[in-house]
């Protein structure tokens, strides 16, 4: 009786991880590594319960799952044989691209904090234009 309730169970948790596993996608500000580690921690759980998922449907299922940011890397990798490329090494090339995405990002984001020429001279004109509209008398330093 409790071999029946024990290959209940299992069927029901090979069931359930493998539902996550077809829904698995990266979360919004969720890094590589990050990702790795969760679609691992399933990976792992399936294998543990006698679900071996081939490398190749791997590799196809972390390429799924990333964002159009990494497009750059994933469209290249998708027109080789994928099922021959060890899923480490697609990690890693994926790794690098995200830290070239961030560091695009950073350079955007520091680019648009950046005061430009033509701000200043819009702000220095109006200047002007308001001293050129005071009273000689309420420029002149006051003497005491």
């Amino acid at each position: 009786m409790a071999h029946i309730g024990t290959s209940k169970f299992n069927n029901t948790k090979i069931h359930l991880l493998t539902k996550d596993y077809e829904a698995f996608v990266i979360r919004e500000a969720e890094s590589i590594t990050d990702m790795q580690r969760r679609l691992n921690l399933i990976v792992n759980n399936l294998q543990g319960s006698s679900k071996v998922i081939p490398v190749g449907e791997l590799n196809s299922k972390i390429l799924e799952s990333v964002t159009e940011e990494f497009n750059n890397k994933v469209i290249p990798m998708e027109a080789n044989n994928v099922s021959e490329i060890p899923s480490n090494e697609l990690m890693g090339n994926l790794m690098a691209e995200e830290s070239v995405v961030e560091r695009n990002k950073t350079r955007k984001k520091a680019k648009a904090t950046k005061p430009t020429l033509a701000f200043n001279q819009q702000k220095l004109k109006g200047n002007l234009k308001v001293m050129m509209k005071t009273p000689r008398s309420s420029l002149k330093p006051k003497r005491r």
